[in-house]
């Protein structure tokens, strides 16, 4: 993507030391804050999206709200920037808390987890996610991927892109096919209900190895043998077509966690099928979500709880006892750190301050492959016109979106085989293919591929540089 490297300084404080991922918005690297003298997580946006006035106030501002979040289960975010790059090009950029571990998608590789792992894992990510929707806040993006598990609990990652409850999004922020409710799919801007259902596909996948069935752009809840019924329920009950019949995020927190507790202890905390065998460092301890939180729900037939305990697994409970908090964290931790089938420990030191943008999974459809960038206008025409039929044919931009698309792609043909404003005709097109209508669809890779086929159209053959170079407060 970039001219990033290691020894790079972003504002002269944080000085990059290695990348972690890449994906299709941006890169994520290990580096370090100088000022404060802590290893931090740096996730810069592609500069040929970040140099776009809409995307960096809304980045701004959507980060702003992120950094407000404190709770164990959420990864915390330090810092905003907006740096000149020194091969051109504005990219902003977040600070973020590094995290060690590896993520769920890659957990998942191995296998499906036991029932009481699976509800321990949901569990905590509902009660982060409570959190964040508490203070107003939509994470938009909820997947094994963004599921840190550490040896003290899960992290939840890339709430630097979350987005505003309620706020319209124009579409920049589109999640993931696949863990996208339906109303979200049909244009709806963000609410707590859309990472409701998110939940819902995690767990069901969780409990099977591989991304539930869907209907319609609907997702169904498995029914698997052994599989308290309890547990079913509120798992269907994630995935409804009506998102007010939905639990909020708070009471599913409470009702996974009463029903991974409820599960015999020696099963809870039996190791599991490991991931990738790499080495790991010591994570932070981390606790269930405050009793605030977790508010009481009615729920048809509740499912009797076993015996000699007074919770009931339909309803959100206060979490008080440590013995309690231990079970559950002794379930994430034995997924961590559970043997690799060479007898080596399990895990991977991963990022974590945020996923790489909209990053495939094992699970998800592979994407399209990148295109080699044409260097001449003639080509980098011929190139846009070839990638956006193959996307409509792939189901991944629909037929709407790509008609208004392909009407800025014949103005700018008209402007250069007429020798007017290239660059405004192109700069309207980049700005066409960021903002989404409602109800049209266009995959976030294909869009951030089509964008960059437009660079030899700018003044200087590159990505915009326009804008402030300074992040916020930082003179």
């Amino acid at each position: 993507m970039s001219t990033l490297a290691p020894g790079l300084r972003l504002h002269d404080r944080f000085l990059l030391v290695g990348r972690i991922g890449v994906g299709g918005m941006a890169e994520v690297w290990r580096a370090d804050d100088t000022v404060l003298g802590r290893p931090v997580a740096v996730k810069v946006l592609d500069p040929s999206i970040g140099s776009d006035t809409t995307i960096r106030m809304a980045t701004h501002r959507e980060a702003r709200a992120a950094a407000g979040l404190t709770h164990p289960n959420i990864t915390r975010v330090y810092d905003y920037g907006e740096a000149a790059l020194p091969g051109g090009g504005l990219a902003p950029y977040l600070v973020m808390e590094l995290v060690e571990g590896h993520d769920l998608a890659e957990r998942l590789d191995a296998g499906p987890l036991p029932w009481a792992a699976a509800a321990a894992i949901a569990a905590q990510v509902a009660a982060g996610l409570a959190a964040a929707h508490a203070a107003g806040v939509v994470h938009c993006d909820i997947k094994p991927g963004n599921v840190m598990l550490t040896p003290g609990g899960v992290k939840i990652l890339d709430f630097g892109i979350a987005g505003l409850a309620g706020t319209p999004d124009g579409g920049l922020r589109y999640g993931t096919v696949g863990y996208c409710s339906p109303e979200r799919l049909a244009g709806a801007d963000p609410t707590p209900a859309g990472d409701v259902y998110a939940v819902g596909v995690l767990l069901a996948e969780a409990l099977v190895g591989q991304r539930p069935e869907s209907s319609r752009g609907l997702a169904r809840f498995p029914v698997v043998p052994g599989v308290p019924p309890a547990l079913t329920r509120i798992g269907t009950a994630c995935l409804a077509a009506d998102p007010s019949q939905r639990p909020t995020s708070a009471d599913l927190a409470g009702v996974l966690g009463d029903l991974a507790r409820s599960a015999p202890h020696a099963a809870a905390a039996a190791p599991v099928s490991p991931g990738p065998a790499r080495p790991m460092s010591p994570g932070r301890a981390v606790v269930p979500a405050p009793t605030s939180l977790l508010r009481s729900k009615p729920s048809a037939e509740p499912e009797p709880a076993p015996s000699g305990s007074p919770r009931n697994p339909m309803r959100a409970v206060a979490i008080g006892g440590v013995a309690a908090a231990l079970v559950v964290i002794a379930i994430v931790v034995a997924i961590v750190a559970s043997p690799g089938s060479d007898g080596t420990p399990g895990g991977q030191v991963a990022q974590a301050g945020a996923s790489p943008g909209v990053v495939a999974d094992p699970t998800t459809d592979p994407p399209t492959p990148t295109p080699t960038a044409p260097t001449d206008q003639a080509g980098a025409l011929a190139a846009f016109e070839a990638l956006l039929a193959q996307a409509v044919d792939d189901g991944k931009i629909d037929e709407k979106a790509a008609e208004r698309i392909s009407n800025r792609l014949d103005d700018l043909r008209d402007a250069v085989a007429e020798g007017e404003d290239v660059e405004r005709e192109a700069r309207d097109l980049r700005g066409e293919l960021l903002r989404d209508r409602n109800r049209e669809h266009v995959d976030e890779e294909i869009r951030l591929q089509l964008a960059r086929l437009l660079i030899p159209f700018n003044a200087n053959g590159d990505s915009d540089t326009s804008g402030d170079n300074s992040g916020p407060g930082r003179g």
